[in-house]
């Protein structure tokens, strides 16, 4: 999978685990259930600091990288270290990206019930 797949996938799960009740339709209505929506952005926060911890490579997986192949296995070494490095950096893109996607939806529900509240009160005068 290249690098570019991985938020689509993500995106693709989490909306696979949160599907359930966002928005109801009743005959004509269709609600928005808000606190859902918060709920499910909330995951996306918390996603964010768990896929930077799973990816991230410690100082001393770093540093046993070069002690693991001995003299003869340099070359190994270092696309090792490269490719812990670049592990580490997809974490942190990835969880940049949950913090984005949390960020959306936020700012869409709070959007949502503020043109809510203003067709309620046009309704009402």
């Amino acid at each position: 999978m290249t690098d570019a797949g991985r938020p689509a996938l993500l995106l693709r799960l989490a909306n696979r685990l949160f599907r359930a009740q966002e928005v109801v339709m009743s005959g004509d209505a269709v609600t928005v259930d808000a606190e859902q929506w918060r709920e499910h952005a909330r995951w996306w926060d918390n996603e964010a600091p768990r896929i930077r911890e799973h990816l991230t490579a410690s100082p001393e997986a770093l540093a046993s990288a070069g002690r693991r192949f001995g003299v003869i296995g340099w070359e190994v070494r270092d696309a090792l270290t490269e490719a812990l490095h670049a592990r580490t950096e997809a974490g942190h893109a990835l969880g940049r990206f949950c913090e984005g996607v949390a960020g959306h939806i936020r700012s869409n529900v709070a959007m949502y019930e503020q043109t809510e509240a203003q067709s309620q009160q046009t309704l009402s005068s």
